[in-house]
């Protein structure tokens, strides 16, 4: 079986159900009259659940932004009484925050509770699939830091109660955390930051680029302009991408380090689901298919 394309077609299967998800958890925020910072330190919470909020870890699991902007965000999340510092630089939160994440997290529940996005017993199987693909993956020896994969895991399991899509997107999630591990692993090995790699990893997807193409690209993750001017620099430097005429565009060298990264994360991942044997493997990319092409169906 060519478990990329399994994959590929899990991916589709999943976004309308996180699009749901999001769209329902946006409302709450937009009812709740969150401020526009709310995100970063709800999403922390949630993640981090009764463990303290620091920026160390926090980094580990969103490694793509910038360490002193995030501890900005936290701190200002504190004036605000969402957070709380604990003194030893790091957060939890407030009776405030929490009832917020509570919130949040319930709209969540009840809002992907409502879905038949393929019959029950298919999304069983489904389910019971991905249980032991998110085990496997847990129990593989790389990368040696599961960062991602161990906090959704570990905090943010609806329990044995939760609804059929609720455990599907429990258990897809991890799975996909252990991919995004296995990849940051990979190109943490280079000795780059994040938001550097990142910068790269656009120029690899998108070609030549003006820097304010660039940047346009990247400001999503709230790192200061300034500091992708130093990666490009740091990018040329190593010989990873080049300027001319004004754009700047991927090498060689820098396109290999890119699809080598990409290569091995494959190999690592994939290799977790020889714990499916072939028969499991096609009845999975048969449920994959139906759930893709599927609709959201509610029960109300």
């Amino acid at each position: 079986m060519n478990l990329k394309s399994i994959w590929s077609v899990l991916e589709k299967a999943y976004e309308p159900i996180d699009k749901h998800v999001m769209m329902s958890v946006m409302e709450s925020a937009s009812a709740l009259s969150l401020p526009p910072d709310w995100f970063n330190w709800a999403a922390a919470g949630l993640i981090f659940g009764a463990q303290p909020i620091s920026i160390g870890p926090y980094m580990h699991l969103f490694p793509y932004g910038l360490a002193r902007v995030t501890e900005d965000g936290f701190a200002s999340a504190a004036k605000q009484g969402y957070l709380i510092a604990d003194m030893k630089g790091g957060y939890r939160l407030s009776d405030i925050g929490a009832n917020i994440v509570q919130q949040l997290n319930q709209t969540a529940d009840a809002s992907v509770a409502q879905l038949q996005p393929m019959p029950a017993e298919h999304l069983q199987r489904l389910v019971d699939y991905f249980l032991r693909l998110a085990d496997a993956s847990f129990a593989a020896p790389e990368p040696s830091g599961k960062w991602l994969c161990s906090y959704k895991r570990n905090n943010m399991n609806p329990g044995k109660d939760a609804s059929l899509p609720r455990q599907f997107i429990y258990y897809f999630d991890q799975v996909a955390a252990y991919r995004d591990d296995a990849y940051v692993a990979l190109w943490q090995a280079h000795q780059v930051e994040g938001h550097a790699w990142n910068t790269l990893d656009r120029l690899y997807k998108g070609g030549a680029l003006t820097f304010d193409g660039l940047y346009e690209k990247l400001k999503a993750w709230d790192v200061p302009q300034e500091v992708y001017a130093q990666d490009v620099q740091e990018l040329i430097q190593r010989g990873w991408i080049k300027e001319k005429s004004g754009e700047y565009q991927i090498t060689p060298a820098g396109k290999q380090v890119r699809e080598d990264v990409e290569v091995m994360t494959e190999h690592n991942f994939f290799i977790r689901w020889t714990c499916l044997n072939e028969t499991e493997q096609e009845d999975l990319l048969s449920l994959a298919t139906q759930l893709r092409d599927g609709r959201l169906n509610s029960k109300e």
